[in-house]
């Protein structure tokens, strides 16, 4: 009796086809079947055998005609050994029909139907039985162990390699400035390394995988920096300076090493790989950064220097017209000047002038003539006079002197 576990397919009673392993019972009647038909086939065409079919035999005659041996079965034309065990059994068969002397032995070879085992039930779910069942979960938790198995060890080399989640979300998210830095591939790096980092490290901080709660902006900027260097953008970013700066690190830290050397001690600083390229690509940053400061404030410089320029010519403007407008006041009045001058210079020289001035010299109030005193109105005096005469002319304090008001000049 053949057991189950043949991978293949078959059809069940409702003519339905069932892909994957043929279940044992399906191949225990497979086996049965052609046997019977084989021993049937054998007596039929038997010529010195005469004997009546038993009931089993006549109900392999009422089978249908691919049952009968007409052909293979279902089963049969998705597993070639079935096939081939059919076809042999009724070449024996036919031999045995064909051969006079020989057909008596091969009737007598022929498998006895008494010695047949009886065909097992079919049922409608055809179903495997509990070993098979048994075998197949022992044989998907084996492939699962195994998936598992290899997901971890890819995990833990590239946690090993790149950092764990929170520092490599830390490091892109407050220390990295540049895509560089960010991926830690070099800008001679291909495409297919960048894309391998890249996959490498969503690994690790994928939100879906990671539960930092920085993990989604880290994983936004590292997918920026791919495509950038993906594109080709950043490449030139380090064009110019990164031989220099490689050179320059690599011959410090050999100094620095050869120091360590003499004086016995372990802690080499690396001079190539992840780490030293690393170094590299930060001193690269340190020289764009200090070059970005230098030329801003040489800006800053010019532009201060620029301005104070601008307002040291405005001031000469401002200067230069205020001039002009003077001396054109100047010009503008300076007839005006002229002619008074010489009309005063006129008077002095005209003898009037002279002899009046030379004859009030020493006489008090000798300068009030070349100005008007200030005189009472005539409606004044008469006022005043009014007043005298209604009460009387007022006196004065004792000891008051007024003529001050008459010379006062």
């Amino acid at each position: 009796m053949a057991s189950g576990g043949r991978w293949g397919g078959y059809y069940n009673e409702k003519g339905k086809f069932i892909y994957g392993q043929v279940p044992a019972h399906v191949v225990q009647k497979e086996q049965y079947q052609l046997a019977k038909h084989a021993a049937a086939a054998a007596q039929r065409n038997d010529p010195f055998m005469n004997f009546e079919q038993d009931d089993e035999a006549a109900a392999a005659d009422a089978l249908p005609s691919d049952d009968r041996g007409g052909g293979p079965t279902e089963a049969c034309l998705l597993d070639p050994g079935l096939a081939s065990a059919s076809s042999g059994a009724l070449a024996s068969g036919s031999s045995a029909a064909n051969g006079g002397s020989s057909s008596s032995s091969s009737s007598t070879s022929a498998p006895k139907q008494a010695d047949l085992p009886p065909p097992p039930s079919d049922s409608e779910d055809e179903e495997p039985d509990a070993e098979t069942k048994e075998r197949m979960n022992d044989v998907f938790a084996s492939f699962m162990s195994e998936v598992n198995t290899i997901g971890s060890r890819r995990q833990k080399a590239n946690t090993k390699k790149f950092g764990s989640a929170a520092e490599l979300i830390e490091r892109i998210l407050d220390k990295a400035r540049s895509p560089f830095e960010i991926l830690g591939v070099t800008p001679d790096a291909a495409v297919s390394e960048i894309t391998k980092t890249y996959r490498n490290i969503s690994r690790i901080i994928h939100p879906d995988k990671c539960r930092i709660e920085r993990a989604h902006d880290a994983f936004q900027k590292l997918l920026e920096a791919y495509s950038e260097l993906k594109d080709g953008k950043g490449k030139e970013r380090y064009a110019e300076i990164w031989e220099e700066v490689k050179t320059t690190l690599l011959r410090q830290r050999e100094e620095i090493n050869a120091e360590k050397l003499k004086k016995g001690e372990d802690d080499l600083l690396p001079t190539e790989g992840q780490e030293f390229d690393e170094a590299v690509i930060a001193a690269c940053e340190d020289r764009l950064e200090n070059k970005v400061e230098e030329e801003d404030y040489a800006s800053k410089v010019r532009k201060a220097n620029e301005e104070r320029i601008k307002e040291r010519e405005e001031k000469e403007r401002e200067e230069k017209r205020k001039q002009a407008n003077m001396e054109k006041s100047f010009k503008k009045n300076m007839d005006k000047r002229v002619a008074g001058w010489q009309s005063f210079n006129a008077n002095i020289a005209s003898k009037r002038f002279k002899s009046n001035a030379w004859g009030m010299v020493g006489v008090v109030g000798a300068a009030d003539r070349h100005h008007k005193r200030e005189e009472k109105t005539e409606l004044q005096r008469e006022q005043e006079n009014r007043n005298i005469a209604e009460g009387g002319q007022k006196r004065k304090a004792a000891g008051v002197d007024d003529e001050f008001k008459t010379k006062w000049r």
